[in-house]
């Protein structure tokens, strides 16, 4: 096993000491395990490991979301992990990729884990992500910039009022350990 999976599962553990109730670390590392190539875009049999970025301005009262355009819903930023990127990296590529503000992370640490399935389209089959997600911060003051690849809407969002932009479950966890965090700083 390579130190790339090693040092994901340290990062697992360590969520788990923090979120003992949350039971998908489990199912990541069964991944691991199973899949060596799990890091990789092609890797389908099981699904493969995806970074995301849960953004929040400095205030920590706002969510940068983005509309996805295979989805249609909002959701938070990230994608795929390139080749040897680790997936904090790729967080924080993908964050500034989509948005084109710098990006921050207030954390090392994961943030949450979400599993989720994607369907079958023109270039792959159905399968999971497993989305490991980072707390990243930047200024809400400093005007966006879509990726002219992206050109999805991205649009700060009042933590307060995510629920008008979307019903996913894992969106409102995120929006909740914020919430939590806000009080932890206070």
């Amino acid at each position: 096993m390579n130190s790339k999976p090693q040092e994901f599962i340290q990062l697992l553990m360590r969520y788990k000491n923090r979120f003992p109730q949350e039971s998908l670390i489990a199912s990541f590392v069964d991944l691991l395990q199973s899949q060596s190539n799990c890091f990789s875009r092609s890797c389908f049999t099981d699904g493969h490991i995806t970074a995301s970025a849960w953004v929040v301005n400095q205030s920590c009262d706002k969510c940068l979301l983005i509309k996805h355009h295979k989805f249609r819903k909002w959701l938070q930023l990230g994608g795929h992990i390139e080749d040897g990127e680790l997936p904090l990296a790729a967080a924080v590529r993908e964050a500034n990729e989509e948005s084109g503000l710098p990006m921050t992370p207030l954390s090392k640490e994961i943030f949450d884990l979400d599993i989720h399935d994607i369907p079958a389209n023109p270039r792959e089959p159905a399968h999971r992500h497993y989305d490991v997600r980072f707390l990243l911060t930047t200024w809400d003051d400093i005007p966006i910039r879509l990726h002219e690849l992206v050109g999805d809407p991205v649009k700060w969002i009042l933590l307060s009022e995510v629920s008008k932009y979307t019903t996913e479950r894992s969106i409102h966890r995120l929006t909740d350990k914020t919430t939590s965090l806000q009080q932890e700083i206070r």
